[in-house]
């Protein structure tokens, strides 16, 4: 690797540029959180209120939504693996990146629109299967602690 140690990595890495450093890409990362979040919570709940077949079914619902999601965050996903991976100081400056936006624009107007989906394909096997099990398995777990609930269905109120 680059270091020797995970120590050594720390010191390049403060050496490079300081305690920021150490947080490069972390406001890409929020910004994919939120995002992922956002379509990943609408289409469960669209899923589950329009859907017959996705509401009887957690899986395939938490499939379909991790990988709509997975699919709209993409391009937020290499971005900011590129900001997190770059080095500074070296010669190769392809992916000095000054932050979210201007990575976006320089992959696009470098690359083309389809380095920003670069690395799809293993994240959306990866998230969708996750998904299917993440929401599965809340689904299932949910039932199961409040079916333990001495309340009764009509005063547990407002679903979760």
């Amino acid at each position: 690797g680059l270091a020797s140690s995970s120590l050594d990595a720390l010191q390049q890495a403060l050496k490079a540029g300081g305690i920021r450093e150490l947080y490069a890409g972390f406001f890409a990362t929020l910004a994919l959180d939120v995002v992922t979040a956002i379509v990943q919570f609408t289409v469960i709940d669209l899923g589950s209120r329009s859907s017959p077949w996705l509401a009887g079914s957690p899986a395939a619902l938490g499939f379909f939504a991790s990988a709509l999601a997975t699919t709209a965050s993409e391009p937020i996903d290499v971005v900011r693996t590129r900001i997190m991976s770059r080095i500074r100081g070296r010669n190769d400056a392809r992916f000095l990146y000054n932050g979210l936006f201007h990575g976006f624009s320089q992959a696009l107007r470098t690359e083309g629109l389809t380095a920003l989906y670069r690395g799809l394909l293993p994240r959306l096997v990866l998230k969708s299967f996750g998904g299917a099990i993440w929401y599965s398995s809340y689904v299932h777990s949910k039932s199961f602690f409040l079916s333990l609930s001495p309340l009764s269905d009509s005063s547990r109120g407002r679903e979760l």
